[in-house]
């Protein structure tokens, strides 16, 4: 019969497989199933100091996954994070990146156009703020211009 550090690990690792998750993601899954706390944390320290749990490699995921699939301003992003229980100091620097160098703006430019053709200008433009991004920045796109930053 295996430890219950080495089940509730056996576990964690094969919700890893399936896709990245945040450290409180796994604790709260493992704890649901009903493995120990103590075994629990024994677990994820030892899949964190393997390198196969990282909370930063999680955010740098979900931001980039989110941005390809539905653009989102670095606000709402970072509050998607927050909620799935992503530590800050693993996300913001990936924001400041990818928002910083301009690296969503390819990503932003073509859902612009799209529901440009679909809802018009004002609608676009209204979509695109609820979303996190400044006013400014959503009319340079309508109008064709180039943007950099947030």
């Amino acid at each position: 019969m295996k430890n219950p550090v080495d089940d509730a690990y056996d576990k964690a690792l094969k919700l890893l497989v399936l896709r990245e998750h945040t450290r409180s993601e796994l604790e709260r899954k493992l704890n649901d199933k009903g493995y120990a706390g103590l075994a629990v944390q024994a677990a994820l320290d030892r899949l964190e100091k393997e390198g196969s749990l990282d909370d930063r490699r999680f955010a740098e995921v979900f931001i980039r996954s989110r941005l390809k699939k539905n653009p989102e301003g670095r606000f709402l992003l970072a509050m998607r994070l927050e909620q799935k229980g992503c530590r800050k100091d693993a996300y913001q620097e990936i924001l400041d990146e990818v928002f910083n160098s301009g690296e969503y703006v390819p990503y932003l430019k073509p859902a612009v156009e799209k529901s440009l053709r679909i809802r018009g200008k004002e609608k676009t433009l209204s979509a695109f703020i609820q979303k996190g991004f400044k006013a400014s920045m959503i009319e340079s796109l309508i109008d064709g211009d180039d943007i950099s930053q947030d």
